[in-house]
C-alpha cells in the first residue's frame, strides 16, 4: 500500500519541535483516509491552516510514517531541512546551497535530506510548484548522485488534485476537532513565534510607492539619494535598516527597467534565513512582479558561483551553508582541538607565555573558553589563512615574523604566538581529515581569485553594478575586502550600500563595524563616501530606548558607541509610550525562580509575545530545567532556543514563550521580555574588560529583543545588581522591585 502525508510548513514545523516522539497536545490532528487499495492518505492539520496555504505531499511506502526508515533516526534535522526547502521554493529561480548537492531536471530537484555530518545522507526527490501552484512533493529518497533518476518519479495532476482536495475537504473537521475536548493532539513543546520581522510585517504588504510617503527623512534620504558614490546606514535596533535597504533596491531595481538598463544588483548577507526574508520582502514591495536583476545570496554562495569549480578541491565540503552556520560549527571545532592542546603540548608551551595568557588558556569558563575559540577563528581566517600560511616547513617562522595590527588577537610574546600556531596546527590536521573546508578558507580563496586577470576579464559581465551589504557588522575582514571586486566596473569607484549596527552582533570580537580599517574602501577611495544614520526606532518604546541609551553612555571608556557618529542620547522613538522597565532582585536563585514565575504567570495570561532571554550562557541549565517545570505543568506553551538551527522553527506561532540564550534570540523581536542570568559584572577579576564588554552586548541584544515591556531579575548569590543598573534605578529609567516571596 502507498502512504502519501499531506500537510502544511505550520504542521511540519509543529511536528519537528516535538520530534514526533509523543502525540497528545501538540496541536496537531491526524485524518487518515483510505482511498482504495493502493492508497492510504495521512491528513495532518495545524491549528493556523487555512484552505488555501500551500501543501507538502510526503511519498512512503513503508509503514505508514511520514518519513522514510532512512530518516527517523535523524527525525528533528530532516524535518528541518524539509522546512529550508519550502521556504526556498516560495521565489523563483529557486537557490539551493551548493552544500546540498543539488541536481535538477526541469521542476523536479534531488538534494541530501540531512546536514553535513549527521549521517551519510540519502537525497529527496522533489517535484515543486505541482500544476502551477506553490505545492511541493517529496516523492521519496534516493542514493544515486545522478539526475537521471528524477524522471522515473512524479506526482500526476489527477493524484495532487485527489490529495489536495481529500486536504481541504477534511480542513474544517479537523480544526473543530482541535478545539473539542476529546481532540487527538500530539504532545511535546509548541513553538510560539513568528520568525523576527517577516517580510510581510516589514513590508505591511505595501509596495515601494505605497511605502514612500511613510518613511523619515533619513529613511528617504537614503532610498532617493543617488547610486553614483557607496553609501552608510546606520542605526539602532528596530530602526528598520533592513527595510530602507530593500526599498532603496525595488527603486534602482524598477528605476533600471524604466530606463531599458541592463542593471545587475547584489543583495549580499551573511545568512540563507536572511537571504529568504529579504528575497520575499523584494516580492512584496515591487511594482513590477518579479525583479530578476536583484541577486539575493550569502556571501559564501556568491562565492560558491563565482569561483571556478577547479579552484575547489574534489571532495571537500563546506562547513555549513553561509557564514553565520559555517563559524558556529568552526567555533565547535576549535574549541574541540583547543581542549585536546590543552590536555597535551599545553604544558611544553605554558612557560613561555604570560599570565594573562596562560588564564585565558586554563579557564573552565565557558565563556572565557568560547572568547578564546572565537579569536583564534578570527586569527586562523583573518590572519593565517589570509597570509597563506598552512602548516609545512618554516611556517610557524613565517607566522611569528607577521606585524601585528589592533584589530588582531592580542598575543604579548611570540611564545604566545607559537601556542596559536601549534592549535592552528591541530585544527589544520581535523579539517583534512574529515575532507571538511571552512567559509573563512573559501572566501580566502574567493579574494585570491578576485584579484586574477581572469576575474578581471569576467567582471565585466558577471559583476555587479550595485551591491547591497544587509548587517555589515557580522562580515570579517576578509569577506568585507571581498565586496569591492564583484562590481563590474573597474574604472569607477564601486558602489557598495552597507546597511550596519554593532549592538546586534553578541561577538565583539567582530573586527570594529567602522568602515575605516575593515578591510573595504576606504573614505579617500570612495571619494567621500556617504553616511546616512537613521536616529529614530519605530519597534522599541520610548521607556525602553531610554535603558538601552544609558547602557550606552555608562562606558565610554569601553568605546561602545564608536560607531555611532550621531551622539546615542540623541536617537529618538517614534513608537508609543509604554511601561517602565523593572528590576526584579532577590536573596537566592531559587527565589529568583519564583520571581520570573510570577511574572510569566502575569505576561502570559495577556497573551503577548514573550521570551526569557538569558544573557550568561553558563547559567543557561538552570534556567533550562525551570522553564522544562513550566512546560509540563500544561498551563504555557514554551519553545527552548538551544542554537541558531532551532530559530526556524519561529515563524507561525503568535503566543507562548521563548526561551534561551540572549545571543541566539538575535534578530527575533518580542512584545516582552524577560533577561535572567546576568553575569556578575561587579567582579574585578582578570580580562574583566572582555568579559564585560561580551556581557554589554548581550545584555543590549536581549533588551532590544524587546519592543515593550522589559523585566530583569537578578539574586545576590551571583552578585546582585550591577552598579550600572543600580544607577538606572536611581534616575528613573528602571523600576526596582523586592522579591515578594
Amino acid at each position: 500500500m502507498t502512504s502519501i502525508t499531506a500537510l502544511t510548513s505550520s504542521a511540519v514545523e509543529k511536528l519537528a519541535s516535538g520530534a514526533m516522539s509523543n502525540f497528545a497536545g501538540s496541536g496537531l490532528f491526524e485524518q487518515i483516509v483510505n482511498e482504495g487499495a493502493d492508497d492510504e492518505l495521512h491528513l495532518y492539520y495545524s491549528p493556523s491552516d487555512a484552505s488555501d496555504d500551500p501543501l507538502i505531499f510526503i511519498h512512503n511506502a513503508d509503514d505508514n510514517q511520514i518519513l522514510p526508515e532512512a530518516l527517523r533516526p535523524h527525525q528533528r534535522q530532516a524535518l528541518h531541512r524539509i522546512l529550508s526547502f519550502v521556504q526556498r521554493t516560495k521565489n523563483m529561480p529557486m537557490v539551493v546551497p551548493r552544500s546540498w548537492k543539488p541536481y535538477r531536471d526541469n521542476n523536479k530537484i534531488g538534494f541530501f535530506a540531512l546536514p553535513l555530518g549527521t549521517t551519510s545522507s540519502p537525497r529527496w526527490m522533489a517535484q515543486v510548484h505541482l500544476q502551477g501552484t506553490s505545492d511541493i512533493a517529496l516523492l521519496g529518497i534516493t542514493t544515486t548522485q545522478e539526475k537521471q533518476g528524477l524522471s522515473d518519479v512524479e506526482m500526476s495532476g489527477k493524484v495532487h488534485t485527489k490529495v489536495r482536495s481529500a486536504w481541504q475537504k477534511h480542513l474544517q473537521v479537523a480544526l473543530l476537532a482541535m478545539q473539542g475536548p476529546k481532540a487527538q493532539r500530539r504532545a511535546g513543546v509548541e513553538v510560539v513565534l513568528d520568525n523576527a520581522m517577516p517580510s510581510e510585517g516589514l513590508s505591511k504588504s505595501l509596495t515601494l510607492s505605497e511605502w514612500l510617503p511613510s518613511l523619515t527623512a533619513a529613511q528617504k534620504e537614503f532610498v532617493e539619494a543617488p547610486v553614483d558614490r557607496s553609501i552608510r546606514l546606520r542605526g539602532p535596533a528596530g530602526s528598520g535598516k533592513t527595510l530602507t535597504m530593500a526599498l532603496k533596491v525595488v527603486r534602482e531595481a524598477q528605476a533600471a527597467k524604466e530606463a531599458g538598463k541592463d542593471t545587475r544588483i547584489l543583495f549580499a548577507t551573511h545568512s540563507w534565513s536572511l537571504a529568504g526574508e529579504v528575497d520575499e520582502l523584494i516580492s512584496t514591495l515591487s511594482e513590477y512582479g518579479v525583479l530578476d536583476n536583484i541577486t539575493v545570496l550569502p556571501l559564501v554562495s556568491v562565492a560558491e558561483e563565482i569561483l571556478p569549480s577547479g579552484m575547489s578541491a574534489e571532495g571537500l565540503h563546506l562547513i555549513g551553508d553561509d557564514s553565520l552556520a559555517g563559524k558556529s560549527l568552526q567555533l565547535a571545532q576549535i574549541r574541540e582541538v583547543l581542549q585536546e592542546f590543552k590536555e597535551t603540548d599545553w604544558i611544553t608551551f605554558r612557560g613561555a607565555t604570560t599570565a594573562a595568557f596562560q588564564s585565558r588558556v586554563d579557564s573552565t569558563s565557558d565563556v572565557e573558553i568560547t572568547g578564546l575559540a572565537w579569536d583564534l577563528l578570527i586569527e586562523f581566517g583573518c590572519v593565517l589563512g589570509a597570509d597563506g600560511i598552512f602548516p609545512s616547513f618554516n611556517a610557524e617562522a613565517r607566522y611569528v615574523r607577521l606585524p601585528r595590527a589592533p584589530w588582531m588577537m592580542s598575543l604579548a610574546n611570540d611564545g604566545e604566538k607559537r601556542v596559536v600556531y601549534a592549535v592552528y596546527e591541530r585544527f589544520w590536521k581535523a579539517l583534512q581529515e574529515r575532507n571538511l573546508v571552512t567559509s573563512d578558507q573559501l572566501l580566502n580563496d574567493f579574494l585570491n581569485y578576485l584579484e586574477t586577470f581572469a576575474w578581471n576579464h569576467r567582471r565585466q559581465m558577471e559583476g555587479f553594478d550595485l551591491i547591497f551589504v544587509d548587517e555589515f557588522h557580522l562580515f570579517n575582514i576578509q569577506e568585507r575586502q571581498t565586496l569591492r571586486y564583484l562590481s563590474n566596473d573597474t574604472k569607477s569607484y564601486p558602489k557598495i550600500f552597507m546597511a550596519l549596527d554593532p549592538r546586534q552582533s553578541p561577538w565583539e570580537v567582530y573586527v570594529d563595524a567602522d568602515v575605516s580599517g575593515a578591510g573595504i574602501p576606504q573614505a579617500d577611495e570612495l571619494d567621500e563616501v556617504r553616511t546616512v544614520d537613521i536616529p529614530t526606532v519605530h519597534r522599541l518604546t520610548p521607556q525602553v530606548l531610554e535603558l538601552v541609551k544609558h547602557v550606552h553612555l555608562e562606558f565610554p571608556n569601553l568605546d561602545l558607541g564608536s560607531d555611532w557618529d550621531i551622539p546615542i542620547s540623541e536617537v529618538e522613538s517614534l513608537a508609543n509610550p509604554g511601561p517602565r522597565p523593572s528590576f526584579f532582585v532577590v536573596d537566592t536563585q531559587a527565589d529568583e525562580e519564583i520571581e520570573i514565575y510570577r511574572n510569566l504567570s502575569e505576561i502570559y495570561s495577556a497573551g503577548t509575545q514573550l521570551a526569557l532571554a538569558i544573557v550568561d550562557e553558563d547559567r543557561f541549565p538552570q534556567y533550562f530545567q525551570l522553564m522544562q517545570r513550566v512546560s509540563a505543568s500544561g498551563k504555557f506553551k514554551v519553545v527552548t532556543i538551544t542554537n541558531r538551527d532551532d530559530i526556524g522553527l519561529l515563524k507561525s506561532h503568535k503566543r507562548g514563550v521563548v526561551v534561551g540564550p540572549a545571543e541566539y534570540l538575535a534578530g527575533l523581536q518580542f512584545d516582552s521580555v524577560l533577561v535572567a542570568g546576568l553575569p556578575d559584572m561587579n567582579s574585578t577579576a582578570a580580562h574583566q574588560s572582555y568579559r564585560r564588554r561580551r556581557s554589554l552586548s548581550l545584555l543590549y541584544l536581549a533588551l532590544t529583543r524587546a519592543s515593550r515591556d522589559i523585566r530583569i531579575f537578578a539574586n545576590e548569590d551571583y552578585g546582585g545588581v550591577p552598579e550600572f543598573l543600580e544607577k538606572a534605578m536611581e534616575q528613573g529609567t528602571l523600576g526596582r522591585f523586592r522579591s515578594r516571596a
